[in-house]
């Protein structure tokens, strides 16, 4: 282990001691594209100390708010250190936010200042008339670029003051505002200190999640904890952040060529790469195994995968090909990560143990409860919602889950996803819907049914997968007969439909981390899903 910095602030003026190794990795000098580009940790060292310097010549004082509104690239990081470094405090905006998010979150946050990376971000601050000030992380963008910032900061006075205010910095001082992804209401900002940060990715690096001198591969968006403290982590160890495409249709080259150790990621890109591998029914599977090493680079050791179920036929499919993915559990305000698996310390299907510094424990009522070093200390602005969340001296998650003999954790549903039908019956949906995905020609499954009188299903289907079954619509009969076998006559499937295109970012019904967001879906197909109530649809035999 390394000596880990008592403050994000100090972690972010620390680069220079893993000397010319890189710390970044990106398409072209700038990021843009082009052939691949290394930036050493003693040029990221400098960056950020000149950046950090410059904010403080524009006058951001410690405390201040300064929102981040970019996709994931070095650019990103080195406009979050140098934040820290000042003393002052992140708000990171996912780049697909809405202008009515976007204008929630930097009115609530109390942001001065804001980075963009393009030029969709930059109309969109510019059209809430909120006076604030705008950098762009690439020149042209707008009037200012971070380089103009980093200018600024040439001067040695300011460099003095910058590595004053980073020493200054404590553990308890906020380190970041990070609002929540909004998968049932409003956003709330969940406030994060030095502290929660450092003890989250300390605790990742007692788990060996990445280690010195790797490569780890990061195409999610930094706006989420998880990615965010994966950089930390690289950071902290002295090892390489590749930035790698965001589309499934370049992210698989990218990787190819990069050839990562480490790849965090969502269980949605397990479940498309496993789509992927297994549309042809006609391949082998060892032909299938030797394909997904040769499309991740040859020497992963590890993904690290959280925010929804990962079926367990999957998981056996990349730990055969010498892939494994390690689940963990996390939130916002846990600090992002509350628990993980390591490559010598895991279960398939659990989500592994609890981080040092963590405590979980189960209530009466099946909730999940965190307590630790991670645990947020409150929301902004939203105090009614904090002691909600923090009560007896734990955060209530809203999860329903169990942990074993062992101390392994297992999620099995949300607390807000139950359904009760019209006969009073509790079903948790979660653990059907997973089964329902379990087929190659389900890209997604919904099971649909409050205040209803049984439950029916929504379905998406693999693009891939569709040209290779003569009837498909068969074949979901067929799943749903197999997954209805297993299950009490009370939830069974009923009825069923397919939805006439994938859920999306775009859409709205997936958030920016690829969960399903339920009340969105349920909203957009209505009139579908009354059709299934009305005696229009397909039955399905109840056996």
């Amino acid at each position: 282990m390394p000596d880990i910095p008592a403050t994000l602030a100090a972690l972010a003026v620390s680069g220079a001691r893993h000397g010319d190794f890189p710390a970044f990795r990106h398409r072209g000098p700038d990021g843009l594209g082009g052939d691949w580009h290394d930036v050493s940790y003693l040029e990221a060292d400098e960056l950020i100390q000149r950046t950090g310097a410059g904010l403080v010549a524009m006058g951001i004082a410690p405390g201040d708010r300064i929102a981040i509104f970019a996709d994931s690239q070095t650019a990103w990081t080195v406009a979050d250190m140098a934040i820290f470094a000042a003393g002052a405090a992140t708000v990171p905006v996912f780049s697909t936010s809405t202008a009515a998010e976007v204008d929630w979150v930097l009115r609530d946050s109390g942001t001065s200042l804001v980075f963009v990376d393009n030029t969709t971000t930059a109309e969109i601050v510019d059209s809430l008339g909120l006076g604030l000030t705008v950098i762009g992380l690439h020149p042209g963008l707008v009037a200012e670029s971070i380089e103009d910032v980093a200018a600024r900061g040439d001067d040695a006075t300011h460099r003095a003051e910058l590595l004053a205010r980073a020493k200054a910095v404590t553990p308890n001082d906020v380190a970041s505002v990070v609002y929540t992804s909004g998968t049932t209401s409003k956003s709330k900002g969940c406030t994060l200190t030095h502290d929660n940060l450092r003890g989250v990715y300390a605790g990742l690096l007692a788990y060996k999640m990445v280690l010195p001198g790797e490569t780890a591969a990061v195409f999610l968006p930094q706006a989420h904890l998880f990615a965010r403290v994966v950089v930390l982590c690289c950071y902290a160890y002295g090892s390489t952040v590749a930035y790698v495409s965001k589309d499934p249709q370049q992210m698989l080259p990218d990787l190819g060529e990069i050839k990562p150790h480490y790849i965090p990621a969502v269980p949605r890109i397990f479940e498309k790469l496993y789509s992927a591998v297994h549309a042809d029914p006609t391949r082998s599977h060892q032909d299938r195994l030797a394909m997904t090493r040769a499309m991740l680079g040859g020497r992963v050791r590890q993904f690290s995968a959280g925010g929804a179920p990962i079926d367990l036929k999957i998981l056996e499919f990349f730990h055969e090909a010498g892939v494994p993915v390690l689940e963990g559990f996390g939130l916002t305000e846990g600090g992002g990560v509350v628990t993980n698996s390591a490559t010598d310390a895991f279960k398939l299907g659990s989500v592994g143990r609890a981080l040092p510094g963590f405590e979980i424990k189960i209530s009466s009522e099946g909730e999940l409860l965190v307590g630790g070093v991670g645990v947020f200390t409150g929301y902004q602005n939203n105090p009614e919602a904090t002691a909600a969340a923090l009560r007896d001296g734990w955060l209530h998650t809203g999860d329903l889950g169990s942990i074993d003999e062992d101390g392994y954790l297992t999620i099995t549903g949300r607390i807000k996803d139950l359904i009760i039908t019209s006969g009073g019956k509790n079903i948790a949906p979660t653990p059907i819907e997973h089964e329902l995905s379990r087929h190659p020609l389900v890209s997604q499954g919904l099971v649909v049914g409050d205040r209803r009188p049984f439950c029916s299903a929504l379905f998406t289907l693999s693009p891939a997968a569709v040209e290779h079954y003569e009837d498909p619509a068969r074949e979901i009969e067929q799943i749903i007969e197999t997954v209805n076998e297993t299950l009490p006559g009370y939830s069974q499937i009923r009825k069923w439909q397919i939805l006439p295109e994938e859920l999306s970012i775009d859409a709205g019904t997936l958030t920016a981390t690829q969960k399903i967001r339920r009340s969105a879906v349920l909203e957009r197909y209505a009139d579908l899903i009354d059709t299934m109530y009305a005696n229009i649809g397909r039955p399905v035999e109840v056996h």
